[in-house]
């Protein structure tokens, strides 16, 4: 697995670098258009999820 990721829109380069600097919840809605929540696994993996926004 790697240790730097690049978040691309429409083939444009928006950010690279680290997983936890690259994928956060402001990016991924500026790019995607949905609200997500970025977790950090007790490994030290990264995951997203979308934000339902529940209580």
């Amino acid at each position: 697995m790697g240790n730097r990721v690049a978040l691309l829109d429409g083939g444009r380069l928006i950010a690279q670098g680290p997983p936890a600097e690259v994928l956060t919840p402001e990016r991924l809605r500026a790019v995607n258009g949905v609200s997500v929540v970025v977790e950090r696994l007790s490994q030290g993996q990264i995951v997203c999820a979308p934000d339902y926004g529940g209580p």
